[in-house]
């Protein structure tokens, strides 16, 4: 009875040693504030009145933090990348589709495969250690972002099981992370019932980014979300709503009205999305 006693304590013991491995590492509160502040200029951006202006603010912030970047550790640094890269190459993309230059393209591929590569290697190097919720957010992210570059059937099966994996580990963390939630839902969204996905997955994922936001950028990307995917569901006057929400948080961006000009041609964000991804949506 006694060693059966030891055997336990001594299991028990190697478990609570496993969890407190896998614990993910903490970022710091400057870096949460940071990752917030970037939050609130995506949303911002939406001011914007061209892509250039807006690729310009995404290259100042960029600029202005370069000294705070380089004292963050290597984890934080490569959270606050992958944000910076992937708001780069929204603008840039458009851009260079706009002006047809396929050589800043092709170099902008490069440096989406390369961040790929080192979050892959990142997180393969230390997950034992516990990868924190915002790097697999936006390492799900630049997965996601490379795999629509490559535009191939196996990419799109290999990849995005991964970008899936990244996200639910990252939701697994903290049952209330408002950011991965809203990706989870665009991925449910796309991603068809024999695969895991649908419509009404990707709703309650949306729900709860929303329920769980922690300030107004969450919830303005969170409602925006949700509101296209009522339309989706063809519900038109509840989604009009939830768009008007998510646009008092942020009353002078456009991004809003082209969604609500695109809803009134009979298009969610969802189909701009999946067949227009290279282009703006029209304000027109």
């Amino acid at each position: 009875m006694k060693s059966l006693t030891i055997y336990l304590l001594l299991l028990l013991s190697i478990s609570l040693f496993i969890k407190i491995e896998l614990t993910a590492q903490s970022i710091s509160n400057s870096v949460q504030d940071k990752i917030d502040e970037f939050m609130q200029l995506r949303m911002e951006l939406a001011a914007c009145t061209t892509n250039e202006e807006a690729l310009e603010q995404v290259v100042q912030f960029k600029n202005t933090n370069t000294s705070f970047i380089e004292k963050c550790s290597q984890e934080e640094a490569l959270i606050l990348k992958n944000f910076i890269l992937l708001e780069e190459y929204n603008y840039i993309n458009y851009i260079c589709n706009m002006n047809g230059d396929s050589e800043k393209l092709d170099a902008l591929f490069k440096k989406i495969e390369n961040q790929k590569n080192i979050n892959e290697e990142w997180i393969k190097k230390h997950s034992s250690e516990g990868i924190n919720k915002w790097l697999y957010a936006t390492a799900a992210d630049v997965t996601a972002c490379y795999m629509s570059m490559v535009s191939s059937i196996s990419a799109t099966v290999k990849y995005g099981l991964t970008v899936k994996d990244y996200y639910e580990k990252a939701v697994a963390q903290d049952n209330n992370f408002s950011y991965a939630l809203v990706n989870l839902g665009q991925w449910n969204f796309f991603a068809p019932s024999v695969a895991g996905g649908g419509k009404s997955k990707a709703r309650k994922y949306l729900e709860r980014a929303i329920t769980s936001a922690r300030n107004s950028a969450e919830l303005y990307f969170a409602k925006i979300y949700y509101s296209q995917l009522l339309f989706e569901q063809h519900d038109k006057g509840s989604s009009k709503n939830v768009l008007a929400e998510a646009e008092s948080y942020f009353p002078s961006g456009s991004f809003v009205p082209r969604i609500r000009n695109m809803n009134s041609k009979g298009v969610s964000l969802f189909d701009y999305q999946l067949n227009n991804s290279a282009v703006q949506p029209e304000t027109n």
